[in-house]
C-alpha cells in the first residue's frame, strides 16, 4: 500500500496541477519532467487517446521511439525562457517528413510561394502616382483575438488538403465579428 501511495505522490509532483479530466500527456513538459516520467505509461495514454493501434510490436516500438524523440524536443524547448510552450498533439509519433506529407500532401503545400511577392506589405502604400510610400506602423507587439472573442480556436483540418477553406471561413467569420462587434461561439 505504501508503494502505491508513493507512486501517486510522485506522479502528482511530476505532473503538477492536472485535473482528472486532463490526461498526463497534455502537460507542457520540461526536461526535469522528462527525466522523471514513465514515458512508456505516458505514451500508452497518448496512443489510447488518439486511437493509435499499431499492427505489430515493431511498428509500436518505432512509433514510440519517434514519439520519445519529439517529446524530448518539446521538453528541451519548454525548458528555455521562450515566449511560447509546446505540447504533445496527434502528430507526436510522426517524423518531420511524415508530418509534412500528412499535412501538406504530395505536392508539398497549399501555399504558393511564387505568389508571396504579390502580397502587399503593411508598411507601404501605393500613392496616386503608382509609387510606394513608406507608412509608419504603430502596431501592438501581439493581439490575442481568441480571448477577445472575434476568432475561434484553430480547427484541425486533418489531411483533407482544404487549408484554403479553413482559412477562408476563419477570416470571414473574424471580419464579420469585428465589423458587427459580436462574440463568436467556440
Amino acid at each position: 500500500m505504501k508503494t502505491i501511495a508513493a507512486v501517486a505522490l510522485a506522479l502528482v509532483g511530476v505532473f503538477g496541477n492536472l485535473t482528472p479530466e486532463q490526461p498526463i500527456w497534455k502537460k507542457e513538459f520540461t526536461l526535469e519532467d522528462f527525466d522523471a516520467m514513465n514515458t512508456i505509461y505516458v505514451f500508452k495514454q497518448w496512443a489510447r487517446d488518439f486511437n493509435r493501434n499499431y499492427r505489430t510490436i515493431d511498428e509500436e516500438t518505432l512509433r514510440y521511439k519517434i514519439w520519445y524523440e519529439n517529446l524530448g524536443r518539446i521538453s528541451k524547448t519548454n525548458s528555455q525562457k521562450l515566449s511560447y510552450k509546446l505540447r504533445l498533439n496527434q502528430f507526436a509519433d510522426l517524423t518531420d517528413d511524415e508530418f509534412r506529407l500528412k499535412v501538406h500532401g504530395n505536392k508539398g503545400s497549399c501555399f504558393r510561394s511564387d505568389l508571396a511577392s504579390k502580397i502587399p506589405k503593411i508598411s507601404t502604400k501605393i500613392t496616386g502616382k503608382g509609387k510606394k510610400k513608406e507608412m509608419p506602423v504603430n502596431l501592438p507587439a501581439s493581439v490575442d483575438w481568441v480571448s477577445q472573442g472575434v476568432v475561434t480556436p484553430v480547427k484541425n483540418q486533418g489531411d483533407c488538403g482544404s487549408c484554403w477553406a479553413f482559412s477562408a471561413t476563419g477570416s470571414t467569420e473574424c471580419n464579420y465579428a469585428i465589423a458587427t462587434k459580436i462574440k463568436l461561439i467556440k
